[in-house]
């Protein structure tokens, strides 16, 4: 199983169980798999709906949750549902109360959660209205991997290799960010591989090289590779960065998933704050009983 699918499965499951208390207490899981009725072990992407269903991408199907069972939706000849089975993204819009779902290699698909009906959108040549290389001159590149919508509809994308770039569709217009050796406030790495905007408009970007805190009205990055003593996870690749309702920030790194209360961000970014305790490590997995240890 890939680690990032698996970090993102077992993030969820340790948020759903996650009392609130203090941190030095051991943190409960709780490990779903195929063997409980999961399409596949390879996850891809969740989100929650309305409702409080939980959406599972996987390689094979999609999958919603209900707290104790699994539906399964899978692409079927001649019916209306999956473009395909292999999934890579799922966003829930609670305010029209429909499930999106991108699918790697047909399009999307979206679930209207009141009908129980899914519709299908796919490329047409024929209407070439798309933001790309192609159709917005200079655009650092068209390999993306995550974005983000901010609070005036601007869209943060984190790229490939083009790295982090905010980019307005009313005008076409950008600006793109990019790491720089000789400046230390810069973006960590140009492969950004998630992205996540909080209620107070801060955007947490997940790199090759840590997480970075951008600041949108200086244009500069905050980043966490840099503090001395910081658990060496968090200076490598970071695949999730995520806030929770409780003021959490929690991170999914290569062989670890982290967390820290986001009050002591600037604690922890000046080096006032030890956060090497804060995280669960030792993830073992096997085809149907992955574990963990937490400390």
């Amino acid at each position: 199983m890939k680690q990032s699918g698996l970090f993102k499965l077992i993030l969820l499951l340790s948020l759903v169980v996650y009392s609130i208390g203090g941190f030095c207490q051991q943190i409960p899981t709780i490990n779903l798999v195929m063997k409980d009725g999961l399409s596949s072990n390879y996850v891809t992407d969740i989100a929650q709906d309305k409702y409080g269903f939980t959406w599972i991408a996987t390689k094979y199907g999609l999958n919603r949750f209900d707290g104790d069972k699994f539906t399964v939706y899978l692409k079927e000849p001649d019916k209306a549902l999956l473009n395909s089975n292999d999934i890579n993204k799922i966003a829930t819009d609670t305010i029209n109360n429909k499930v999106w779902i991108a699918n790697r290699w047909m399009g999307i698909n979206v679930f209207d959660c009141a009908t129980q009906q899914f519709s299908s959108f796919l490329h047409d040549k024929n209407r070439p209205e798309h933001y790309n290389t192609s159709t917005v001159p200079n655009f650092p590149s068209n390999g993306i991997m995550t974005l983000a919508e901010g609070s005036n509809g601007d869209l943060y994308i984190g790229h490939t290799h083009g790295g982090f770039t905010i980019f307005s569709p009313d005008n076409r217009s950008f600006k793109n960010f990019t790491h720089s050796p000789l400046n230390k406030n810069s973006l960590p790495n140009n492969t950004v591989h998630s992205i996540f905007v909080d209620a107070n408009s801060k955007i947490w970007i997940a790199t090759n090289n840590g997480v970075s805190l951008f600041d949108p009205f200086r244009e500069t990055f905050r980043n966490f590779k840099d503090v001395s003593g910081i658990h060496y996870t968090m200076q490598g690749a970071v695949y999730n960065v995520y806030k929770t309702s409780d003021g959490r920030i929690w991170v999914g790194t290569v062989s670890d998933l982290c967390y820290f209360d986001s009050k002591d961000t600037d604690l922890i970014l000046s080096g006032k704050k030890d956060v090497n305790h804060m995280f669960i490590q030792d993830i073992y997995w096997g085809i149907s009983n992955p574990t963990v240890h937490s400390v």
